[in-house]
């Protein structure tokens, strides 16, 4: 993925989907990483976290033990449920299928776009601990402080399709003192191994 985003594949590249990672590596070869821990330990900024933070907010909206939110009403749709306790049977019917679970990310990010406060901040949380690991990756390679920007790579379903949560990324990382940055979306990343063969002799 590092070949196919960034140049000469010296930069950071993250990754996430139905789990998160990033990885990075420096003009010296060497190598660093963040997250990738899977979804009981880590995974934060996934798709996989989003659609569970989702669901436990809408949870308690229904019991009163939080604010009201839409996503409460567009996951009983997404689901097709007439009752909030029928959620329960939904998910954990389902639990070990990951990938189907991640794509209730998609409810969360049509709420925020309609402009639901609990959907917007899931959001801005996940770009948040996203940022962190570039963060990490950066500090470990050298990157970060450096006058020179930092090639970012990024793939995965939730980064490649979803560009609320790039932006959301781009602007904490600015926040936090990555000021010069490119950006590069890879939604294949075999084509780094491509490029790699295509400089073989």
């Amino acid at each position: 993925m590092l070949a196919a985003g960034t140049p000469d594949g010296v930069g950071v590249a993250l990754i996430s989907g139905t789990g998160s990672l990033a990885l990075g590596c420096n003009a010296a070869g060497q190598t660093a990483r963040a997250g990738g821990w899977g979804y009981l330990v880590g995974d934060e900024g996934s798709g996989y976290t989003i659609a569970r933070q989702a669901l436990q907010a809408a949870a308690r909206a229904w019991d009163g033990r939080g604010p009201q939110t839409t996503l409460a009403e567009r996951l009983l749709n997404e689901l097709d449920l007439a009752q909030p306790q029928e959620l329960v049977h939904a998910v954990y019917g389902r639990q070990q299928d990951r990938h189907w679970l991640a794509g209730l990310a998609r409810v969360v990010l049509e709420a925020a776009d309609a402009g639901d406060g609990i959907a917007g901040r899931i959001l801005d949380e996940a770009a948040a601990e996203l940022a962190v690991m570039c963060l990490a990756v950066a500090r470990q390679l050298g990157f970060s402080p450096a006058p020179a920007p930092l090639h970012l790579a990024v793939a995965g379903g939730l980064l490649v399709h979803a560009p609320a949560i790039r932006e959301r990324l781009v602007r904490t990382l600015r926040e936090r003192g990555l000021a010069s940055l490119e950006l590069q979306i890879v939604p294949d990343p075999v084509a780094g191994a491509v490029r790699l063969a295509s400089r073989c002799p």
